[in-house]
């Protein structure tokens, strides 16, 4: 089995991939003079980089190093998901051996800081935010974890990981939930590559956010991106969520995306969200009043 060391899986367009590449081989003998060879490949299939390593001996044995790979990213499409393929063959041109693959993402190295002017961007759903809706505004709230109404019996822990075993068996330990559910193709997420589950890029926001409730919204709403409950409790919870308020509409997360973002994630679905809330295609389904909407926020 072809492995590769990674430091991280995120990356921005100033950087270097750079992967050390091995393999794990408990056949019945050695492989003699075995080939490898790797590629970079974006989802339309085109292939951003490749090469060959040495063909070498491989014993049987754990973590034998094979080579390293190095790419310099300043020709790749950003936002973009690429996956890092390494194949291992008899001979050059020989039989495949074995092929495994690594997701990573790539991020433009610097994203527009400026917020369109019908655009309210704020992290708390304050009297300016009000007035920005009522006069048919747009506001994109961004509420920070510890501004987020959580429940009073078995509070949802948010995680990246999916939960351990079962909740009731474990006391709720956390984290409590099982990853999102999203459509990637939703205009709002267009500029964030993304699967309709929740990956590795998805750490970056997931480990600092917070699950919106639902169950003060309409009945009926479909978030941008859901996040899935335990089994045992199953409550509907949103990670993005967008409404049309009277004249104004609104897109609500549950993280904060204000001030000096410091990843390339949270500033890349920043943007992505902006884009999506100045185009022609924001027009939400989900018509709330105030008061449902201050019921997302802790003190609500």
């Amino acid at each position: 089995m072809p492995l590769a060391r990674l430091a991280k899986r995120v990356f921005t367009s100033d950087e270097t991939l750079n992967a050390q590449i091995e393999v794990a081989h408990f056949g019945a003998a050695p492989l003699k003079d075995a080939a490898t060879s790797w590629k970079l490949v974006a989802d339309n299939g085109s292939t951003l980089a490749s090469g060959k390593l040495d063909a070498k001996d491989i014993p049987v044995d754990n973590g034998i190093v094979l080579g390293k790979v190095s790419v310099d990213l300043k020709n790749a499409k950003t936002p973009a998901h690429y996956k890092l393929v390494v194949t291992i063959q008899t001979a050059a041109g020989g039989a495949k051996l074995a092929e495994n693959d690594w997701d990573v993402w790539v991020y433009p190295a610097q994203v527009s800081t400026e917020t369109p002017k019908d655009v309210l961007v704020t992290s708390q759903l304050d009297e300016q935010a009000e007035k920005q809706l009522q006069s048919g505004g747009k506001v994109l709230l961004t509420l920070p974890l510890e501004s987020i109404r959580n429940f009073t019996n078995a509070p949802v822990q948010l995680g990246f990981s999916s939960i351990f075993w079962n909740t009731a068996w474990t006391q709720r330990q956390p984290p409590t939930t099982l990853g999102i559910l999203c459509d990637p193709k939703h205009p709002a997420l267009a500029e964030f590559p993304t699967d309709f589950y929740s990956n590795w890029q998805w750490w970056y926001l997931i480990h600092r956010a917070g699950a919106l409730r639902l169950d003060g919204l309409p009945k009926g709403t479909e978030p941008v991106v859901r996040l899935i409950d335990d089994w045992v409790t199953a409550r509907p919870l949103a990670l993005v969520v967008e409404a049309k308020i009277g004249k104004g509409k609104i897109i609500v997360c549950g993280f904060d995306l204000t001030g000096d973002l410091n990843d390339p994630v949270s500033r890349q679905v920043r943007q992505s969200l902006l884009d999506y809330m100045a185009g022609n295609s924001f027009h939400p389904k989900t018509e709330v009043n105030l008061e449902q909407l201050r019921n997302l926020a802790a003190g609500g």
